[in-house]
């Protein structure tokens, strides 16, 4: 399935199995897309605003120049998904998995991820300032390279075995 220059406000998706779709040049506003299936989707300059992506699946995709706004990602799976240009911002992406994916420079701003996991996932310069990391499902080798401010130290320094006093 392919949608190219789309835009979906208020439309339901949930549950809908589109394994590999191609989704360009779309904007989704306010959409339920809650235990949507589209594994191995391709998706290319698209924004989703405010939309619901609970549970979500979009393991082994490809998501290149795409916007995520203030959106529900809880127990959303990303594994093994490649992200090139993408940010999360003021997104709800508490226990989502992006096991092994490829987030090189993603923007992770002012976003919740308590217990999200990241294990095996390339964050060389992903930023992950303003968001909350505590209880991050992530080894300390899995951050190097990432962007943290000051005071997420303290929600990170267990990972690196230190005890802050």
């Amino acid at each position: 399935m392919r949608f190219e220059e789309a835009v979906f406000a208020g439309t339901t998706l949930r549950q809908t199995v589109w394994q590999g779709l191609s989704l360009v040049d779309a904007r989704l506003r306010g959409c339920n897309l809650s235990n949507a299936d589209w594994q191995q989707a391709r998706l290319q300059r698209v924004e989703f605003e405010s939309c619901n992506l609970t549970g979500a699946n979009l393991s082994r995709a490809q998501i290149n120049h795409a916007r995520f706004e203030s959106c529900k990602m809880v127990l959303a799976p990303f594994a093994e998904t490649k992200f090139t240009a993408c940010s999360f911002r003021g997104c709800n992406l508490e226990q989502a998995d992006f096991t092994g994916a490829d987030l090189r420079d993603v923007v992770f701003a002012g976003c919740k991820l308590l217990q999200a996991r990241f294990f095996g996932a390339n964050l060389k310069g992903a930023d992950l300032r303003g968001s909350d990391l505590a209880q991050l499902g992530v080894t300390a080798h899995d951050l190097r390279g990432a962007i943290v401010e000051e005071r997420q130290l303290l929600q990170i320094a267990p990972l690196l075995g230190v005890i802050v006093k």
